[in-house]
């Protein structure tokens, strides 16, 4: 399913975080609950990120968005 998905956001940047955020939780519904769980805190992440005036990731949420997609990594393995 995750190989599958061909998402891609449109728009400004706080635009595509917030679509970002929103697809993550979609597909948090839809896969098994040891991956959903580091999917739902990397749109919990870009939801934050969406709010800012930037749009963009600071460094300590692209740690928490980088270890989250380990997480991920880990258990498809």
């Amino acid at each position: 399913f995750l190989n599958q998905d061909t998402f891609v956001p449109t728009g400004n940047r706080q635009q595509q975080a917030e679509q970002i955020s929103k697809h993550y939780q979609e597909v948090a519904d839809k896969v098994a609950p040891e991956v959903a769980a580091p999917i739902q805190k990397m749109a919990d992440i870009m939801k934050q990120v969406a709010g800012t005036s930037l749009g963009e990731p600071s460094g300590e949420q692209t740690k928490q968005l980088t270890e989250q997609n380990n997480k991920i990594g880990e258990y498809c393995q």
